[in-house]
């Protein structure tokens, strides 16, 4: 069961930006399966699950790493004016993933049910708010409406 769907409002018009979200949307899943899958017992967490977890969690922080940096360096391309402003929201969210993560394998109390949330929320508003307009720049820099 898929707790963070894929809504095609979120779409942008762009094959590769909107594969690449629908992949992020997909990570946001696993890491919510493997934390359901890891909570169905009281018991501390066996090696096989603390990896899944772990997997789930690397998975997610490193495709966010990728897409951003694409997403950045097709922004660089178009000469896309708010890309600096846009980099920074890419960091913000990258810092925050980052973070938690860090405090989940540090044993700092990270609760790990709340990093999908987050990232997906986050994400959402992130496509709404900005993505949208990148991808209406890029189809008036390629001469479409």
């Amino acid at each position: 069961m898929s707790l963070y769907q894929w809504d095609p409002a979120l779409e942008t018009g762009n094959a590769t930006i909107d594969e690449q979200h629908r992949q992020l949307f997909g990570l946001a899943n696993n890491l919510a399966e493997a934390i359901a899958s890891c909570a169905l017992t009281d018991e501390p967490l066996c090696a096989e699950d603390q990896e899944m977890l772990a997997n789930a969690i690397y998975g997610l922080c490193d495709y966010c790493v990728e897409h951003f940096g694409d997403e950045e360096e097709l922004m660089a391309i178009s000469a896309y004016p708010l890309l600096t402003t846009h980099r920074s929201l890419h960091e913000e969210l990258t810092g925050q993933t980052l973070k938690r993560a860090a405090e989940y394998f540090n044993d700092d109390g990270l609760v790990p049910e709340t990093l999908a949330p987050l990232f997906a929320e986050w994400l959402s508003h992130h496509i709404q708010q900005h993505d949208m307009y990148f991808a209406a720049y890029l189809r008036e820099q390629e001469g479409g409406a």
